[in-house]
């Protein structure tokens, strides 16, 4: 596992973390979890930017798909991840190669995704099995689930038996 991108680091808690590593070891040595977001910084400029680009986004969003309002909150909202660091968010790399779900980030329209959930099925279905069995539960949401946006149960012990 690794983070995405620019940052040296993800923030998320142990257990989370050990929930990870064993949905890793789950899975076929094809498939490799990205580790994309975690705990979100708390500083003062960081919070009020987030909550503005979210109120904006959240905004265009019901206007460029005014029938998925109800999904609004779902998906501009913070999902735990101002928390303690048991909600995270997943890339997956399949034969050394980044999937990508979601090419118009949340934007991407339902028919597109659909085509999306059709093409990647299989390896889906292999990672949320895998999550699941680790203790960490997929959201309902399906442009949340996209992201492989998830959060750790707290009664299940992520360790090998």
């Amino acid at each position: 596992m690794q983070p995405r991108g620019r940052k040296p680091f993800v923030e998320i808690d142990e257990d989370t973390y050990a929930a990870l590593k064993w949905a890793q070891e789950l899975l076929d040595q094809d498939i490799v979890l990205i580790l994309t977001r975690g705990k979100e910084s708390q500083r003062r400029l960081n919070v009020v930017c987030r909550r503005f680009f979210r109120k904006c986004g959240g905004a265009l969003f019901s206007f460029c798909y005014p029938t998925r309002k109800s999904e609004r909150c779902e998906i501009f909202s913070a999902n735990g991840h101002d928390h303690i660091g048991d909600c995270v968010d997943i890339s997956i790399q399949k034969n050394g190669e980044k999937l990508s779900f979601l090419p118009l980030s949340v934007f991407t329209p339902l028919w597109y995704i659909s085509r999306i959930e059709e093409k990647h099925a299989d390896t889906l279905s292999e990672v949320r099995n895998a999550l699941d069995k680790a203790g960490l539960r997929v959201h309902l949401n399906r442009v949340e689930a996209l992201q492989i946006h998830c959060e750790r149960v707290k009664n299940i012990k992520p360790y090998c038996a």
